[in-house]
């Protein structure tokens, strides 16, 4: 009951937040979307107690802020008060934030949709998709959980220490959880819960194309059982979180939010500095902070509650370049394996690790490659000699070591 209260404190301190800017707009003629952001950041950190909310809200905000900045200074700030307002009202649960934002439109705008330009259209109409997203998921109600099931892709450890943190919350909560980690060429899910959870790693700003086509192809319909999703990511995730959440609402499954954490980088990548100081750097993440966030997170969902983050759609559609550059089809000839000979001890680790079992033995028993890729770069990352890379690409960086090697999926 104390949260509640805060919580409802929190969202009438935003609902000021954003009269305050229309007062500064209009009355004083003061606009200054730094001030403003960083007013709205604070906030929205205090109200979380974690960095991701501002992490992903600052990454949207500086889209808007680069690449539509003459739109205006009503249209440039409406995002800002609508996120803040939907991350606000998402902990205090009255539903009115997207009608708040709505509302301060009207009075902050003076400009006649006939005379938008293209770049008002686009914010405008970007931010309309958010607050409809938030309006049909706060009618959803989650109701009571006794069995969970959880499917896991993770491959470099990173998402299965991560998700490992929600499910102690979910067993906290009393709810019975069965783990099932996915691999993609031999499967096989029996959902028998009441409740699902989903984890993933972001792949080219969505889920990796082989778990998204399982979700498509073979996800048993949901019929209307709540779901959660938490998923992982190097940098901003962009519209992964929609994304996954536009495949579980087609498959039947009432999404009742999200959580993702910051984790190193897992791609073989040019890194100037030694290794010593690049692990140092690694050990930072994920914040402790974030750990304990995502178990409350999943404790509140196995006690029938709305947790997580609210889903915040971003202007870009890197999304669809995504799913160009990564899916079953063009990893076939894009991506090629290849191994240093001089360096392979023909141990097999990469050719057991494959999820798609790509990789085989070939001539003197060294691996060869022959179908699609996931581009997992677990074969490149596990490799301990440094001996099997993607053509043009991996040979110029150096694999991740993983730092949770017990949550690696084989």
């Amino acid at each position: 009951m104390k949260n509640k209260i805060l919580y409802y404190l929190g969202f009438i301190i935003a609902l000021i937040y954003s009269g305050s800017i229309i007062l500064s707009i209009e009355k004083y003629n003061y606009f200054d979307f730094y001030v403003f952001w960083l007013t709205g950041m604070i906030i929205t950190g205090i109200i979380y107690l974690s960095f991701i909310p501002v992490i992903e809200a600052s990454m949207l905000f500086l889209t808007y802020l680069v690449f539509f900045s003459y739109a205006g200074s009503v249209f440039i700030t409406f995002p800002l008060v609508v996120t803040v307002l939907i991350f606000a009202d998402y902990k205090a649960g009255t539903g009115i934030a997207p009608f708040a934002g709505v509302l301060w439109f009207l009075v902050a705008n003076k400009i006649p949709p006939g005379q938008w330009n293209f770049c008002q259209y686009f914010i405008f109409v970007s931010t309309l998709i958010t607050m409809i997203i938030y309006t049909f998921n706060h009618f959803k109600k989650v109701g009571k959980l006794k069995k969970i099931d959880v499917i896991s892709c993770t491959y470099s450890g990173n998402t299965g220490h991560f998700t490992e943190e929600f499910l102690k919350g979910l067993k906290e909560s009393g709810r019975e959880v069965k783990e099932q980690f996915f691999h993609y060429s031999d499967f096989k899910c029996d959902l028998s819960g009441d409740g699902l959870v989903i984890s993933f790693p972001v792949y080219g700003w969505k889920t990796p194309w082989h778990f998204a086509e399982y979700i498509i192809k073979n996800l048993p319909y949901g019929k209307g059982k709540p779901a959660f999703i938490v998923y992982t990511a190097a940098g901003g995730p962009e519209n992964a979180g929609i994304f996954a959440y536009l495949l579980l609402t087609l498959k039947g499954y009432r999404v009742m939010g999200r959580a993702w954490g910051l984790y190193p980088m897992n791609v073989a990548t040019f890194r100037p500095l030694t290794s010593v100081l690049h692990r140092y750097f690694d050990g930072f993440l994920p914040w402790k902070g974030q750990l304990n966030e995502v178990f409350l997170y999943g404790y509140e969902f196995g006690t029938g509650r709305h947790t997580g983050y609210p889903f915040i759609f971003w202007p870009f559609f890197l999304v669809v370049a995504g799913c160009l550059l990564d899916n079953r089809w063009f990893n076939i000839v894009a991506y090629r394996n290849y191994v240093w000979k001089r360096r392979c001890v023909r141990c097999g680790i990469c050719i057991k690790f494959c999820p798609v079992k790509r990789l085989h033995y070939g001539k003197d028993n060294y691996p060869v490659s022959h179908g699609t890729c996931t581009l997992c770069l677990g074969c490149i990352n596990l490799c301990p000699h440094n001996a099997m890379h993607l053509f043009g690409w991996t040979e110029y960086g150096r694999p991740y070591k993983p730092k949770w090697p017990g949550f690696i999926n084989r």
